[in-house]
């Protein structure tokens, strides 16, 4: 409310925003074939918050002396503030952060005018370029393809992104990994097996084994979904 010392930098915050999670079903589906189409049409958000989150908030609403519950709309709104507008300290492995006005500048890939340090606990934006005046001031989010920007900041890059990049999955990369690395002529041909001598028993043969996916490596696994992977925090 009012009476909030943050109440002023509440009020700057956007009403809503364009995140996917605000996205409705027709937009999703308009998401078809692009890289975060799993992590859209998959998100589990709501899920999330009538299972696990509800009953929390409503016991904070109770401890608290909340007026009204959380409904899941507020819910929306407060984690794309945390989403779009939070700060970690990387050194310490701390964060989610707001910080009220720094979190106001726009992003740019490679214009950018500073970037974001962490200083003995102090978050600090550092100006490596000349501004000149009346210039918007630009800094980085970090190297992320529109992909990764539309999914967690609701916004993409015109014209060409110099960090756009096509994300495969672990299970399909592993299987043409592993299609690469048996070329069909190393297989041995069938006038090659041995054959049975007389008075031998026949030797039983393998069954063919069925088609499969390889089972995805946790590592590559993380490194592959992590593009596109929704954080809530």
């Amino acid at each position: 409310g009012k009476s909030s010392p943050f109440s002023h930098h509440i009020d700057s915050l956007p009403s809503t925003f364009s995140t996917p999670i605000f996205w409705s079903p027709r937009v999703k589906e308009m998401c078809e074939g692009l890289d975060l189409c799993d992590a859209v049409m998959n998100d589990k958000t709501r899920e999330l918050f009538e299972t696990s989150l509800k009953s929390k908030l409503d016991h904070a609403k109770k401890e608290l002396g909340w007026q009204s519950s959380v409904d899941f709309e507020e819910f929306k709104w407060a984690a794309s503030v945390i989403c779009t507008r939070g700060y970690h300290n990387h050194q310490q492995g701390t964060g989610p952060y707001i910080c009220p006005l720094i979190d106001q500048l726009n992003h740019h890939p490679t214009g950018h005018h500073t970037k974001l340090q962490c200083c003995n606990g102090v978050f600090l934006h550092i100006a490596h370029r000349d501004i000149p005046k009346g210039t918007q001031i630009f800094t980085t989010y970090g190297s992320y393809g529109n992909s990764e920007l539309l999914h967690t900041y609701g916004f993409v890059i015109p014209g060409e992104n110099p960090f756009d990049c096509v994300t495969l999955s672990a299970p399909t990369l592993a299987r043409h990994v592993a299609a690469l690395m048996v070329q069909p002529e190393e297989l041995p041909q069938e006038q090659e097996l041995p054959q049975e001598q007389e008075g031998e028993q026949p030797q039983e043969q393998p069954q063919e084994r069925q088609e499969e996916e390889l089972p995805p490596d946790p590592e590559l696994l993380t490194m592959a979904t992590e593009v596109i992977s929704a954080r809530i925090q």
